[in-house]
């Protein structure tokens, strides 16, 4: 009976011993010495180093891609619009205030011509957000945007070449309207309809300004919006993303040899 027990004591004492063998390991493994917690420091400096870079350039080319989408919008709303009023666009002479984006009534309502083909929605909201670049919408409130006067993509001043002469402003339409051939296009892919800038219109002789220029709400470089680029819708309702050297270069190319301005 004595060997008995004291086997069985000796049984429980061996595995009382290999209970505690675990604790003590764990003890012994339980968190990290400096030298490796340095290095775990070290590790994460690096991989956001790395990674921080990579997320802004995937920011701003998702914010490039919806601004291009909201000229793709614009340039199917032209589309339509020319097929219903046999090949022509728009744009809106107030006391020679050209405006294509943001038209009224008397009474305050917008009377856009492009608002049947662009989707459902508040009118004003809609035109709003359209005409605003995700770049700029981005820093401000949807009330900023709705109620402020954020004009950022600009259509080129209405123009038709002269044979022999040069170029002259089309006469308005109906007092009010100034119409714009798109059917008479030579090079529609070429034609520029709308381009990144920092007002709803662009003359021919302000058109480097405007696309270099710094924006009204932001005080910031038009060509900060896409990394020293603007997206240019033209008239096949195609838009590109185009360099500022290679806006640099059209704005010095004499308007009778520019088919980025040519109608006919």
């Amino acid at each position: 009976m004595r060997n008995i027990t004291k086997t069985q004591t000796a049984s429980a004492g061996g595995a009382e011993g290999d209970q505690r063998a675990p604790r003590r390991n764990l003890r012994s493994k339980a968190g990290f010495t400096l030298p490796e917690l340095l290095v775990l420091v070290a590790v994460g400096a690096v991989l956001t180093g790395l990674l921080v870079p990579e997320l802004s350039q995937t920011r701003s080319k998702l914010l490039q891609q919806a601004c291009a989408a909201n000229l793709k919008n614009w340039g199917m709303a032209f589309y339509l619009y020319s097929q219903d009023y046999s090949g022509t666009i728009f744009m809106y002479n107030s006391g020679n205030a050209l405006n294509w984006d943001d038209t009224t009534s008397s009474d305050g309502t917008m009377t856009n011509a492009y608002l049947k083909y662009l989707g459902g929605g508040a009118p004003t909201t809609r035109i709003r957000k359209m005409r605003t670049c995700p770049a700029i919408a981005g820093r401000l409130t949807e009330d900023q945007i709705v109620n402020g006067q954020h004009h950022n993509y600009g259509m080129i001043w209405p123009s038709v070449r002269l044979p022999g002469i040069g170029w002259t402003t089309l006469p308005p339409t109906a007092g009010t309207w100034y119409v714009i051939p798109v059917r008479v296009l030579s090079k529609p892919a070429e034609y520029l309809l709308l381009i990144d800038s920092n007002t709803e219109n662009v003359p021919l002789s302000s058109f480097l300004r405007a696309t270099t220029g710094n924006d009204h709400e932001t005080g910031l470089p038009v060509m900060s919006r896409h990394s020293n680029a603007v997206n240019c819708l033209f008239g096949d309702q195609h838009v590109e993303l185009v360099s500022s050297n290679r806006i640099i270069q059209q704005s010095g190319i004499p308007i009778t040899r520019n088919t980025w301005f040519q109608l006919n």
